[in-house]
């Protein structure tokens, strides 16, 4: 399976058209939006489980403590303790989580008709380096990817991030631009700095966000017919970050899983025990958001869809 979304460029389709149902309908602020289905396209953020049927794919999550609080404590692969900003969309409008695409037989491919989910963690654009060409399935652009890719193709990150914005084009739908890495646990325990967040890793996904809007503006205008509707994630993951109580959190610069090196720089080592106060940590693993974070991702992003 080859996906070609950047880091957490996610991409939910959302096709809106009359459903005779009513629970297919999201109510918010007096609001009414028809959601018959949701198709999900992006990276670990959302993967929901796809990654356990690919082959040698080193980055899976189908293991405890992943999924403690999703379902009475199902490890599904979803890189969370519960819940992802996907299955709140797709709850919220009366229809069934999103499948993982490589989970459906032939037959299922062509009977579903409420969404999939072809999330696949570590996907990106670009090929991983040479010498990591083994590596299964590639790995976040704008972060890991860049950081191994030590011939640097693109000369600064503009012009990488313009190449990696290249392309992107549907019908209707709702990106949302990358959030902060520079403010991931993963970065803020191993890399050296002298802010609250990694700021050179901050500029190099910012970069990127800014070019974002003009790109979705054009192909709104070229392709005839299309939507294109911008959800700011970096702005809520940076408002978060800065005023964490505002938002119910209590800490939003450490993991709350155990991870495999104990240093806040892996996944979760399988079978320890989280922290028990997990609704007040934005991030479960050292690289993932908490459900609790998916959660008002997932208000957020609504808000801007109406």
């Amino acid at each position: 399976m080859t996906l070609t979304w950047v880091g957490l460029l996610i991409l939910f389709f959302m096709f809106f058209s009359c459903c005779l149902q009513t629970s297919c309908f999201l109510g918010l602020n007096n609001s009414v939006l028809k959601t018959p289905a949701v198709y999900a396209f992006g990276d670990s953020a959302i993967d929901a489980g796809n990654n356990k049927f690919i082959p040698n794919a080193t980055a899976r999550f189908n293991f405890m403590p992943y999924g403690i609080d999703f379902l009475g404590g199902i490890p599904t692969g979803r890189t969370t303790n519960g819940k992802t900003v996907v299955d709140f969309i797709a709850e919220s409008v009366g229809l069934p989580f999103t499948p993982p695409m490589l989970s459906l037989s032939k037959a299922q491919h062509k009977s579903t008709r409420t969404g999939v989910n072809f999330g696949s963690s570590s996907s990106g654009i670009q090929p991983m380096p040479p010498k990591t060409k083994k590596i299964f399935v590639r790995t976040n652009d704008l972060g890991i990817y860049w950081e191994l890719d030590q011939k640097r193709s693109y000369h600064d990150v503009e012009k990488y991030s313009r190449y990696k914005t290249y392309g992107l084009g549907a019908r209707k739908f709702v990106v949302n631009n990358i959030s902060p890495l520079g403010c991931r646990p993963a970065y803020i325990h191993r890399v050296s700095h002298n802010t609250s967040c990694v700021e050179d890793v901050n500029r190099r996904v910012a970069t990127f966000n800014d070019l974002l809007p003009n790109m979705l503006m054009e192909l709104e205008t070229s392709l005839k017919g299309s939507t294109f509707i911008l959800c700011d994630l970096y702005k809520l993951f940076e408002e978060v970050h800065a005023q964490p109580e505002t938002y119910g959190f209590t800490n939003v610069v450490d993991s709350c899983c155990i991870d495999v090196n104990g240093n806040q720089t892996r996944e979760c080592a399988p079978g320890r025990i989280p922290c028990s106060d997990r609704e007040t940590h934005a991030f479960f693993d050292p690289f993932h958001p908490s459900q609790s974070m998916h959660k008002l991702w997932f208000q957020r992003c609504v808000k801007d869809i109406i």
